[in-house]
């Protein structure tokens, strides 16, 4: 009950901020518009935070605290009572209170989830990367230089490790999937309701399009932010519509919350950046047609806006890593930018298209863009125009990426988009089923329920009906490198203690651990190294020669220990599992990481020899700084 309080307490908050930015900017905003602007708001000020190192636990308590402090505040300011928080009329329904019931048992149910969902955790990033860069973020205000990240260059801009921090400051370890899942979720469906309330749908039929599309929300791998982007993007949508503008709102207003909803997006996971810049380009090329002038300028002012909402990110991305966006405005300090590796080159190849191709078959996305399609088509309808954009956009990008990553972009990335784009067909074709064939209406609801159903029970080891059978054979090691346990337990943060107190204070350890959040970043300078090798400051880290050059180099750059963990995915085993696995499947970015982190490892290894290392438990610690 905790957990879920402290959701609703978090929910509260944005929609208290929510609700003062749109007063500001003279919008007309119902609860779900004012959260979603709301979370923009802080995500923004996050940026703004993590670039002048003021990130704290206390400043999350505040910003929880003011935000319920207006939300209450704004309460008093209503123009008329609140009969129903889901009412957006004047006239509430029952169905009203069956979908309000609906939607607060699925927040309560999705963040229950979040306990026992480990097995989704990826050993290789969300372990060592994506949980340090939080907590690293509330110990030291912010996540700080990063030369060796190479999560840290190729992912996102920080956005999630912000909110991340939330989560670990309210809701404790381990329950990161939380408020994304959980509010997100809610937020998604009380904004598909609210658009067929718009389109003149009724809270029945609002309800059943939000049962039939909430599933694919939990259709989610790692910690990656799934159904928050997946509702700020219906949000986007709705405004990119003309159809759904609330009637009487003008002004440049709407055009600065939308480019601070596009900014949040893009700081969430840089992998939305292009799928979602193209949609508002042919958003504003469509209203160009229309001879609507005047949104099609307002359309590039939020875009523009959304660049300079974005910047706190970019800029530190720029400090901390040498680029303000991998790949597109430059390769930072990764591996590709000496010359070597896969990334950044746009060349088509047999193998690449065979990947290409199984991923479109893989993936969840294609089935939600066959299903989307053949809904439209079987109904008779004509779905809104942002519908066929969001979904070319996504499908466009995805394909561009994939290439130019040689195979190593995932589709499912963009997965919330998509998401977006099956919620519009959904919705206009609740709008059309009057008017359709009932054959039709019946093929069209048995191929729904069909894919629905083939999507959630696919074999597939991250997720689905499998899940506890893998992570049962995955805890112990019996299939590829044993899982670690989530939350950090006391055990994780004894042991990774233990071994920081054989280094001085203030000194710089290079880390490669799946329990690297458990360490305390205070107390020495840490970098990570999630993927070793696969990114260092220039002229490069010398792989190929000696040990002594490899050291040498790390010497230069100001690293006095490098730590590796023993037992997990950094062990001999556990890297080259992963070389075979991607290897067969022909991803040549992802061999190239493993290879290299294997070079890395064997670089190590020789040095431990010969300088001294303390291994006395699993965690080695190498020390550079004396000779052997």
């Amino acid at each position: 009950m905790r957990l879920v309080a402290m959701l609703v307490l978090i929910f509260l908050s944005w929609t208290g901020w929510g609700a003062v930015a749109g007063r500001l900017l003279g919008l007309r905003l119902v609860w779900p518009e004012k959260a979603v602007l709301g979370v923009s708001v802080m995500l923004i000020l996050g940026g703004v935070l993590n670039h002048q190192a003021l990130i704290s636990p206390l400043i999350v308590h505040q910003l929880v605290a003011g935000g319920a402090v207006l939300w209450i505040l704004q309460l008093w300011t209503l123009s008329r009572p609140v009969a129903h928080p889901l009412c957006y009329g004047d006239r509430p329904d029952r169905w009203a209170g069956i979908l309000a019931s609906v939607m607060l048992v699925c927040l309560a149910l999705f963040a229950a989830s979040t306990l026992t969902m480990t097995g989704i955790y990826n050993d290789h990033d969300d372990y060592p990367a994506y949980a340090a860069f939080a907590q690293k973020m509330l110990q030291t205000g912010q996540m700080g230089y990063e030369p060796f990240s190479e999560r840290r260059i190729a992912s996102a801009l920080g956005g999630k490790y912000w909110l991340d921090t939330w989560s670990l400051t309210l809701l404790g370890d381990g329950r990161t999937l939380a408020l994304d899942i959980g509010v997100g979720a809610l937020l998604f469906a009380a904004l598909l309701s609210l658009w067929g309330t718009r389109l003149g749908l009724g809270q029945r039929r609002a309800l059943v399009v939000c049962v039939a599309a909430g599933p694919f929300l939990i259709l989610c791998s790692n910690t990656t932010a799934w159904a928050l982007p997946a509702a700020m993007g219906l949000w986007v949508a709705m405004r990119l519509d003309p159809r759904l503008w609330p009637d009487g709102e003008g002004g440049p207003g709407r055009w600065v919350a939308l480019g601070a909803v596009l900014a949040a997006i893009a700081s969430l996971k840089s992998n939305l950046i292009p799928p979602w810049a193209i949609a508002v380009a042919l958003s504003a090329l469509l209203a160009l047609r229309r001879g609507q002038r005047s949104e099609a300028a307002g359309m590039a002012a939020a875009a523009l806006l959304a660049v300079v909402f974005v910047l706190p990110w970019a800029a530190a991305q720029a400090r901390d890593c040498g680029t303000w966006l991998f790949p597109i405005l430059g390769r930072g300090y990764h591996v590709s930018a000496y010359g070597s590796g896969a990334a950044g080159r746009w060349e088509l190849s047999a193998p690449l298209l065979k990947i290409i191709a199984l991923d479109l078959v893989d993936n969840k996305f294609l089935l939600l863009t066959i299903l989307a399609a053949l809904l439209a088509a079987l109904c008779r309808i004509r779905p809104a125009r942002i519908t066929a954009v969001l979904a070319s956009c996504a499908l466009a990008a995805a394909l561009a990426l994939s290439v130019a990553t040689a195979g190593w972009f995932n589709f499912h990335y963009t997965y919330s988009i998509f998401v977006v784009a099956l919620a519009a067909v959904l919705v206009e074709g609740a709008r059309a089923w009057d008017r359709a064939p009932r054959r039709r209406m019946l093929i069209s609801t048995v191929l729904f329920v069909a894919v629905l159903a083939g999507s959630l029970a696919r074999i597939k080891p991250l997720y689905g009906w499998f899940e506890t059978v893998y992570v049962a054979v995955r805890a112990p090691g019996l299939f590829g490198p044993a899982l670690q346990r989530i939350p950090l337990h006391e055990w994780s943060r004894r042991t990774m203690n233990r071994v920081q107190r054989r280094t001085p204070p203030g000194s710089t350890i290079l880390a490669s651990s799946d329990t690297a959040a458990a360490m305390d970043f205070r107390r020495n300078r840490v970098l990570l190294a999630d993927f070793p090798g696969q990114a260092s400051p220039p002229p490069g880290m010398p792989l190929d020669g000696g040990y002594e050059r490899w050291a040498e180099y790390l010497r230069g750059q100001g690293v006095r220990y490098v730590l590796m963990d023993r037992s997990g995915v950094y062990t001999r085993k556990g890297l080259e599992f992963i070389y075979n696995w991607r290897a067969f499947e022909g991803r040549l970015w992802i061999v190239r990481q493993m290879g290299d982190a294997l070079k890395y490892l064997d670089l190590f290894e020789r040095a431990c020899e010969e300088l001294p290392c303390d291994r006395s438990d699993h965690l080695w610690l190498l020390d550079l700084g004396r000779r052997g």
